[in-house]
């Protein structure tokens, strides 16, 4: 499974991908996630 954070790049959207590794990674899917922006 491929998690992706969309974003524009700001700090509410990193908060988000740091948040959302934190929780792949307790669920064992911590190399699945990835940022995506727009820019």
């Amino acid at each position: 499974m491929r998690i992706q954070v969309l974003g524009s790049g700001c700090p509410t959207c990193k908060k988000l991908f740091e948040i959302t590794q934190k929780a792949a990674a307790e669920l064992g899917l911590k190399d699945q996630v990835e940022y995506v922006t727009g820019g």
